[in-house]
């Protein structure tokens, strides 16, 4: 049976396949299983979910059927380590490869590595900062610390972008809903320090970055 060549989306190891006209995601074993691990929702643990858990199979948030079972927020008061962990392990389950928005890799000179962007706005402004030889950076350890009004929880925000030698923060806005309203105001308010911006697609036009 004939084999076809392909590079691994992440790592380029050459990999076969039975077809030439192959329409997936390109991977080697490693790093498919690398694509899948998530973190369990109620203890925060990484694991790999198994086709046979449940119904949902790859998209299980639990790592058993035990922290399944337990889950059910209804009249339990968690302690606010757990809420923490409940937050991380949310954040970590944003990049697994099955959120409906899409992501682009495009290279970052100042980092000197391939960064992963969310949308093309994104895209665009990344490319953008490229093109006039601005440094920039992303990365979880980009990051702010900020809390609700309603609880004491500590929680991280990422911005979008780090503009390095302007040190300012980029947030890229396309639909602002109140939700993100309130949480940009919270962020702003706890961390005056730090000069943070929203830009928004109207911003984006002025900059002849969108058409």
């Amino acid at each position: 049976m004939a084999r076809y060549w392909f590079k691994c989306e992440d790592c380029n190891k050459r990999i076969k396949k039975k077809h030439p006209n192959f329409e997936g995601t390109p991977l080697c074993h490693k790093c498919n299983t690398n694509r899948r691990k998530r973190n369990c929702i109620f203890c925060g643990k990484e694991y790999i979910p198994h086709s046979s858990f449940g119904k949902r199979g790859k998209k299980a948030n639990f790592c058993s059927s035990s922290c399944s079972s337990k889950y059910n927020l209804t009249g339990r008061k968690l302690s606010k380590e757990h809420k923490e962990n409940l937050s991380k392990a949310a954040w970590n389950n944003k990049g697994n490869g099955y959120s409906k928005i899409k992501y682009y890799k495009i290279f970052c000179p100042y980092l000197n590595k391939e960064i992963s962007v969310q949308g093309t706005y994104e895209l665009k402004y990344a490319q953008y900062l490229n093109d006039q030889n601005i440094n920039w950076e992303r990365g979880r350890k980009v990051n702010f610390k900020y809390k609700r009004t309603n609880d004491d929880i500590t929680r991280n925000y990422y911005p979008d972008f780090y503009l390095v030698d302007k040190k300012e923060y980029i947030e890229i806005k396309g639909y602002f809903s109140d939700k993100d309203r309130e949480k940009m105001r919270l962020v702003k308010e706890q961390n005056k320090n730090s000069n943070i911006k929203i830009l928004f697609y109207e911003d984006l036009k002025k900059m002849n970055i969108l058409i």
